[in-house]
């Protein structure tokens, strides 16, 4: 069994989709922003699933086997991403199921992070998306019982190396138990909140809004590929890279801990409005406050200056 990871919370509003026949793996990628077709079979990538308008349908964690594929992820209404998917096939031999309820999502982080570096294999990249896909973990390679959770894959949402678990729901409170007596902190909502917003991990529906376009939420890097055969939505995010012009973009912002703050506080840069807060969070070991903002262009870099109910904030790297 592997050492305790130092955290671990559930994810709230748990995506899991399941696509199984022998042209999972096209339907997925026909409608992904990332390069499922180069993904070598066991292994996962990040990606969006994107309608015909470019607009972000769902941002997931993608997990290819030999004879499915599972979405995995967080969001208000995974039946609605079921739908989405289950229009597009026509002849193809594929089968989507929304499975969420059936299933609970682990986040676990620090304590096995080397030991899932070790097992990198298959490494894909073309040029753009990262390269940064992990065979998942066997489960009986990291807790007992070893059919308490049902595969593990990489998912950076409390930063790299962190894995996401899937348990059968059922199951779910001997999960808490398990990782609690390895030895694993169960995060709180405010930790979780802190650790997600200070990994620049942004969740639906609050920093995902419905006409959200994959570049504003800036995991190019790590979940778009430039390079990829056409999908749905395609034209719109290919020709917002060739043109440069990106009008808004979500940031990572600290603030001062003076004045009063919400979610959805404006914010402003000399005496102009230029972006609100999406979400928020204060670290409850150092009461460092951070947050996920939508911001208008000209204020992306790091370091500008903000302003907003009393309080002042600047942009982090």
């Amino acid at each position: 069994m592997l050492p305790a990871p130092k955290y671990f919370a559930q994810l709230p509003n748990p995506l899991v989709l399941q696509i199984v026949g022998a042209d999972a793996a096209k339907v997925v990628n026909n409608m992904s922003t990332n390069d499922l077709a180069k993904l070598p079979v066991d292994t996962a990538l990040e990606s969006f699933i994107t309608d015909v308008r470019g607009w972000v349908v769902a941002h997931v964690g993608v997990l290819k086997q030999m004879d499915r594929v599972w979405l995995l992820g967080s969001h208000a209404s995974p039946s609605t991403i079921a739908t989405h998917i289950d229009r597009y096939i026509i002849r193809e031999d594929a089968v989507v199921s929304d499975v969420s309820q059936e299933y609970a999502l682990f986040i676990v982080g620090d304590g096995i992070v080397e030991h899932v570096a070790s097992q990198t294999e298959g490494l894909v990249s073309d040029g753009n998306a990262s390269a940064d896909h992990l065979t998942p973990v066997s489960a009986n390679s990291l807790f007992e019982p070893s059919n308490l959770f049902a595969f593990a894959c990489p998912l950076p949402i409390f930063g790299q190396r962190t894995l996401l678990l899937c348990c059968p729901a059922e199951r779910a409170e001997q999960a808490i138990e398990t990782l609690s007596a390895n030895g694993s902190e169960f995060c709180t909502a405010e930790r979780f909140e802190w650790l997600r917003i200070s990994s620049f991990w942004p969740l639906h529906p609050s920093d995902i809004g419905d006409k959200t376009i994959p570049q504003e939420l800036d995991r190019d890097q790590q979940a778009i590929s430039f390079t990829k055969g056409c999908y749905l939505g395609q034209e719109t995010i290919a020709r917002l890279d060739a043109r440069g012009q990106l009008q808004k973009k979500l940031c990572l912002i600290e603030l001062s801990s003076t004045g009063e703050y919400a979610v959805g506080d404006a914010l402003t840069n000399g005496e102009k409005e230029v972006g609100h807060i999406t979400s928020l969070a204060r670290d409850p070991a150092s009461g460092s406050i951070r947050a996920l903002a939508i911001l208008r262009r000209g204020n992306f870099a790091a370091g500008t200056r903000l302003t907003g109910n009393g309080f002042e904030a600047h942009v982090l790297p």
